[in-house]
């Protein structure tokens, strides 16, 4: 079979593309043709494929994040008519699916540098699509449930609600291109032509039903690792890690917070890019209190660094305040022979079996977080334990096969 794959990035930013470059890897494998979809950026992977890849926002090739584009009026209002409609990304893979002959459409993250207009293009050549949903694109304007730091659901009863509070990118134009993309597409039933929804979470399943979204259309089918490429250790240092997004929905402050509570000579590892305005003010806030020689950022680690980290640490943390959509760094950790405490909200508490692969903590509460850490760190017999089980899952339920 040959997939068009679609999405907004042909190289790894974040989670979504993790997932995507490693289906293509097990896809090939099984002898099936991967062809890529894309946005046209400096930092792409190689592809003979690029030539039908669209024109980034502002023709800027170099910069992937809206915030980092510096468009003139013109280039904003095309890049807002593009978000919602990109007639472009349309004929372009038109001219894909002629070319390639693909069989299927499968789409991962393409509004706003895509839009959904692919779906049409895709339909009308009676291509069946199957959309892949890593986040609440499709519910919330600003994909994450969250506004003010606080669990948001606002938009269910009104899509312009997103727009009152700004919620994407704090900015009003840009909550009006997501809405009317939104708005635009719901009443052209875009979303009808979609043959499948795989979700990896429970959760988002029973969130897209609630919404409105046809149960018999929505696939729960969960991300995968290839343990393969990852040996379990069971001997561990002195730390133990977070490693993702340096983001506010990722719940570092009440991290921090809950940590500094302990008496304890552990070290807290925070991996990821921290040039961000989050990033920096994480920095700032532990060096103003002196917190340095407990607290670390070892900045962003390829994968080969993340492994050598990883593998020794004593378990891992993911504090999430949204509703975590299945976290990869969570089936990873497993991979690697090491639990995980995490926050009771999303599809985290799907992942993490308590007491067995792992601790839940209530979110947002540095006293509770503080708990569960401090349990596991003075009782490191248990880490073993729950670490082979948490590995044997992955073995069982989340190998590509």
């Amino acid at each position: 079979m040959k997939i068009a794959a679609c999405n907004m990035r042909h190289f790894v930013s974040g989670g979504p593309e993790r997932y995507m470059f490693a289906l293509k890897g097990m896809l090939e494998a099984n002898g099936h043709d991967f062809v890529p979809f894309s946005v046209n950026y400096d930092r792409n992977e190689p592809t003979p494929f690029s030539k039908y890849f669209v024109s980034p926002p502002g023709n800027d090739s170099a910069h992937v994040y809206f915030k980092d584009l510096n468009m003139n009026l013109g280039q904003k209002l095309r890049f807002a008519a593009n978000a919602v409609y990109s007639f472009e990304a349309k004929n372009n893979l038109t001219r894909l699916l002629t070319d390639t002959r693909a069989d299927l459409v499968y789409t991962l993250q393409i509004h706003t540098f895509l839009s959904y207009s692919i779906i049409d293009a895709a339909a009308r050549m009676g291509k069946p699509v199957v959309a892949r949903m890593s986040n609440y694109q499709l519910l919330c304007p600003a994909e994450l449930f969250l506004r003010d730091q606080q669990v948001c659901e606002a938009c269910k009863d009104n899509l312009f609600n997103a727009v009152r509070y700004k919620c994407v990118q704090n900015s009003t134009f840009g909550s009006l291109i997501r809405v009317g993309g939104l708005k635009l597409h719901r009443m052209r039933k875009t979303f009808d032509k979609v043959s499948r929804f795989v979700v990896p979470s429970r959760f988002l399943r029973e969130k897209m039903i609630e919404y409105g979204f046809d149960a018999e259309k929505i696939i729960h089918l969960p991300s995968f690792v290839d343990t393969r490429r990852i040996q379990p250790c069971y001997e561990h240092d002195n730390y133990i890690a977070y490693s993702g997004r340096l983001a506010v929905e990722k719940g570092l402050q009440s991290l921090i917070d809950g940590f500094v509570q302990l008496k304890t000579p552990v070290k807290l590892l925070l991996i990821g890019d921290y040039h961000n305005p989050e990033g920096e003010r994480l920095r700032q806030y532990v060096a103003e209190n002196g917190w340095e020689n407990r607290i670390e950022f070892p900045g962003y680690l390829q994968f080969d660094a993340l492994e050598k980290v990883l593998s020794r640490a004593m378990f891992t943390i993911c504090p999430s305040q949204w509703y975590e959509n299945t976290p990869m760094s969570i089936y990873e950790s497993f991979a690697f022979g090491k639990p995980v405490v995490g926050a009771d909200i999303g599809s985290i508490p799907e992942q993490i079996i308590a007491g067995r692969t792992g601790l839940l903590f209530e979110p947002r509460n540095p006293a509770d977080i503080a708990e569960k850490l401090n349990y596991l760190i003075l009782h490191p017999e248990h880490l073993a334990k729950m670490g082979k089980e948490a590995r044997e899952i992955v073995e069982q339920k989340h190998s590509p096969e």
